[in-house]
């Protein structure tokens, strides 16, 4: 195995925690937008909910003014014919009449019925569309907070990863070069993190035994060794101390790998 120090695997262990945090970093960066989207959805879905009321609100009002100028006209009819009975000259006539009055009264009364169920509808939909309005009112205020809110997020985030990109160079920079080949080779594999603690002799990335021999050498800290189950670099990590990268951790992040595959 090439040799290697304490001090570079440290480097690698602190270029790895890096590039983990960014990645996380980014993942959340990547959902604001759609965030923001689906505020900007709500919004419409209710402006559009409204706009639908407040259209047939519009029809309603319009169908009622045609009922009234239906029963102005038939009222200003019966009103003539009641009149030329006083001058009708023959019996006929006269039940002819009578009976053009009673069906325009007729007409009426169903009118008058139909015009009473639109302005019971008219009221119900007033009352809707108030209420609607008053929710999209306070539903838009607490999503202008919301995007408020997502924007500062992003905007700290997308500083924040400014700050890991450049704490990345620089620790990369004081890498030596074929680790750092040998470090984004095991990387090339699929996998979310090249570099793993082994802790009471069992790699942390892949949950697995390592032989005795390797654990000893591992403690030693004068050669680059690799997990034989997963290929990734190993380093001690004494189980009293944080385990650094868990398993559980490894198993999450490379699950979002594969998802997004």
């Amino acid at each position: 195995m090439a040799s290697i120090t304490k001090e570079q695997i440290d480097i690698l262990i602190e270029l790895q925690t890096i590039e983990t945090d960014r990645y996380q970093l980014q993942k959340r960066l990547e959902a604001k937008p759609a965030k923001l989207k689906a505020l900007d959805e709500e919004i419409e879905s209710q402006g559009s909910a409204l706009a639908g009321d407040e259209q047939s609100l519009t029809d309603l009002k319009r169908e009622y003014r045609s009922f009234e100028a239906d029963l102005k006209i038939n009222s200003e009819r019966i009103k003539k014919l009641q009149e030329r009975l006083r001058s009708v000259k023959t019996n006929r006539e006269y039940q002819a009449t009578l009976k053009e009055i009673d069906d325009l009264k007729a007409k009426n009364s169903a009118i008058e019925d139909r015009a009473l169920e639109i302005m019971d509808r008219i009221d119900a939909i007033e009352a809707a569309v108030a209420k609607k309005k008053e929710d999209l009112s306070l539903i838009s205020e607490e999503i202008k907070q919301d995007r408020a809110a997502i924007e500062k997020e992003m905007a700290e985030e997308q500083q924040r990863l400014s700050e890991l990109e450049k704490k990345r160079q620089d620790t990369a920079g004081r890498l030596d070069p074929s680790l750092m080949r040998t470090y984004h080779r095991i990387l090339a594999l699929g996998y979310a993190v090249a570099i793993a603690p082994v802790v009471q002799s069992v790699c942390q990335g892949c949950n697995m035994n390592i032989p005795p021999q390797m654990f000893n050498e591992l403690q030693r800290f004068d050669s680059l060794k690799f997990c034989p189950f997963c290929e990734r670099i190993l380093y001690w990590k004494p189980a009293s101390e944080d385990s650094g990268i868990s398993a559980e951790a490894v198993a999450c992040e490379e699950k979002a790998e594969q998802g997004e595959a």
